[in-house]
């Protein structure tokens, strides 16, 4: 149920600290 926002925030938070 989580795992599209955990992989939203997880993908969000690898662009921001690329």
């Amino acid at each position: 149920a989580y795992q599209k926002v955990v992989a939203g925030v997880a993908n969000a938070l690898a662009h921001k600290y690329h």
